[in-house]
């Protein structure tokens, strides 16, 4: 590397072939050691077969995310010392970090608190088996081992890592115009949360989630698209349940104007959500083929929903025997439902729309698939 002011540009191959794993990490360590700064990548690709430390201060920057790629062709790991709040297994499905990480970048900090960017880059994992889109040799494109903190993630793509980009905790930050495309799990943000602003984000031929948030308070989430999740041509198994959106124990969070499209599973869903407002979401296109007990729906709550406004959010082309191809029981799929309803207390739900549901999806509210429409 060498240094210009507070940046540091990587001097690597940048062919996508050697390995430049060692470069880029000299960089970073280099810019660390001179008290924090920029980390910038050139055009090209670089093969980087070893997870990145990127510690508390460090940005790492690129010339676009089609401009400058990180590669990661390979299982290998390294080792990180875990300081971040256990994952619940929705997020992350072990249900907490191993100690050993195979990821593009890890994000590390003094006192287990990282502040910094990544901005303008592309990270690519690898198939161990073509066209075997559950084969992804990577476990993740981005990975925090503790909280972030005035952070932000911006213009960069991640591509064919099993999770996209895993956050246990997050406070005043941006994630934003970001894409995450063939990875089993999209954006996970567990922990106790704050004052984040998620947006203008693309996920797409993802498995079992686009966006998951958990304990994310006081925040914004909008402008995001989803589409073409758990596709039976990408994902064959038909193993687990696909949800878009999912607020679980979110308090003053709003979710206002995002997108789905085609999605093989439910669209936007609440678990234990108080004070938080949910307007002008847009589903297009929603059903599955899915054979497991789990009910399917646009608007989908199990547990307490209290205090929340859910108004103006529109459903079209609602398909309940699948987008393509048939297999699910009708009897689970629904436009709107509420399973508990004895947790939904002052309630605001109004005008929304639901237009050319097929064979008639009902609007139901209860325990199970015996309740009464309303």
């Amino acid at each position: 590397a060498y240094r210009k002011g507070n940046v540091a540009i990587v001097n690597a191959v940048g062919n996508g072939v050697a390995d430049d794993s060692a470069a880029i990490q000299a960089a970073i360590d280099f810019v660390n050691t001179a008290g924090g700064g920029v980390v910038w990548l050139p055009l090209g690709t670089y093969l980087s077969n070893t997870p990145l430390d990127l510690p508390n201060g460090v940005s790492l920057k690129g010339s676009g995310r089609e401009g400058s790629i990180i590669r990661k062709d390979s299982t290998t790991t390294k080792a990180f010392t875990i300081t971040a709040t256990p994952l619940i297994n929705e997020i992350y499905v072990p249900g907490t970090l191993p100690s050993t990480l195979n990821a593009i970048i890890v994000l590390t900090g003094a006192g287990g608190r990282y502040t910094g960017s990544i901005e303008d880059l592309g990270l690519e994992g690898t198939y161990t088996t073509a066209l075997n889109y559950e084969s992804q040799k990577v476990e993740f494109g981005i990975v925090s081992v503790g909280s972030l903190s005035d952070f932000t993630l911006k213009n960069c793509s991640i591509l064919a890592t099993q999770y996209g980009f895993i956050i246990p905790v997050i406070f005043a930050s941006t994630i934003t115009q970001n894409r995450i495309s063939e990875c089993l799990y999209g954006l996970g943000i567990d922990g106790t949360s704050t004052s984040t602003a998620v947006f203008s984000n693309y996920a797409n031929n993802c498995r079992t989630y686009g966006y998951y948030f958990r304990a994310l308070h006081y925040s914004q989430i909008y402008g995001n698209a989803c589409d073409f999740l758990n596709l039976p041509s990408r994902f064959p198994t038909r193993t687990r349940t696909c949800a878009a959106y999912t607020l679980r124990s979110c308090r003053g969070t709003k979710m206002s104007n995002n997108g789905q499209e085609q999605t093989y599973g439910r669209n936007y869903v609440f678990i234990d959500t108080v004070a938080c407002t949910i307007e002008n979401n847009v589903n297009i296109g929603l059903g599955s083929d899915y054979t497991g007990t789990d009910e399917i729906a646009f608007i989908y709550s199990d547990n307490q929903m209290s205090n929340c406004t859910v108004r103006n959010n529109y459903s079209w082309n609602y398909k309940p025997a699948g987008l393509i191809s048939g297999g699910a029981n009708a009897a689970q799929h629904h436009n709107i439902y509420f399973e508990g309803q004895t947790f939904v207390s002052n309630l605001v739900f109004e005008n929304n729309i639901v237009v050319n549901s097929n064979t008639g999806v009902p609007i139901e509210a209860g325990y199970g698939n015996n309740v009464p429409t309303f």
